[in-house]
């Protein structure tokens, strides 16, 4: 007899829960270890962390708002601390076989979408890449079997976050700003509606990188071209805070401006594209 949500699933919806996992994982063996997050990535999008993310694109607007973004915040937070050490220890060591099978598991068992644009998502899925990279580069390199399955999983992973407008839907402050009925200038700028709004994109720049840096060549042109519009915004944004007068700047207007364009800066082929 099945249960909706999984047990485990629904063990992690609550604080006690969240909190007793790192301490429990240290009685397991490795081979328990994997079978558990074997089952997280297999129910991955059912998290309530995940399917609340939602909440988190929410403005400022209303006190309502401000509660709901703060206690899916606050779940989000603790979930990542509890599981980020143990998920990085257990594909910290595992072989690209492995490696390839748990991103192939993640997309057959989720809606993909639905976990990127989630910050438990992009964690886990940027742990994932950066170890597929570091095993290729390593010595000896994997066998061609492994390489060429790890070709096919990673290229099916790249054509559904790149397709259509997926990729500029990544970031929280595109979302946010696709949102408002009447654009952006109707606020002056997005940090009047939520503050910090750029340092929740950090994540989605740290896994774009670790996408190009797996990509060949073909693969980053498209990211690049995906992301033109969001670079050329930030720099541009970026231009419009540095200008303000001494009395915005004496309230961190130039740090804001510094984070949009470093935020931005991930290790792609250099393009005449963003300065046409």
């Amino acid at each position: 007899m099945c249960s909706t949500p999984h047990p485990f699933v629904a063990l992690l919806a609550i604080p006690k829960g969240i909190r007793i996992l790192p301490r429990a994982i240290r009685h397991l063996s490795a081979e328990q270890t994997l079978t558990l997050l074997t089952l997280l990535v297999a129910t991955f999008d059912t998290l309530d962390v995940v399917r609340e993310a939602p909440i988190l694109d929410l403005s400022d607007a209303t006190a309502e708002a401000r509660q709901q973004r703060a206690a899916v915040e606050l779940k989000t937070e603790a979930l990542l601390n509890a599981l980020i050490a143990p998920i990085m220890t257990v594909v910290g060591q595992a072989p690209l076989r492995m490696v390839t099978g748990m991103l192939g598991l993640l997309m057959d068992r989720n809606d993909l979408l639905k976990v990127v644009r989630s910050k438990p998502g992009l964690a886990f899925l940027t742990i994932l890449l950066s170890r597929a990279e570091s095993i290729k580069q390593s010595s000896p390199a994997p066998e061609s079997a492994d390489l060429e399955q790890w070709t096919v999983t990673f290229t099916h992973l790249f054509s559904v976050v790149s397709s259509g407008s997926s990729l500029l839907s990544l970031f929280p402050s595109s979302r946010l700003a696709a949102a408002l009925p009447f654009g952006v200038a109707q606020y002056q700028s997005l940090d009047v509606l939520r503050p910090g709004v750029d340092s929740e994109d950090e994540p989605v720049w740290r896994f774009l990188a670790s996408m190009a840096v797996c990509a060949d060549a073909e693969q980053q042109q498209t990211l690049v071209t995906g992301v033109r519009d969001k670079v050329i915004e930030n720099v541009r944004s970026a231009r419009q805070i540095s200008d303000v007068k001494a009395a915005q700047a004496a309230s961190g207007a130039p740090e804001r401006a510094a984070m949009k364009i470093v935020s931005c800066s991930f290790p792609l082929p250099r393009s005449s594209i963003f300065f046409k």
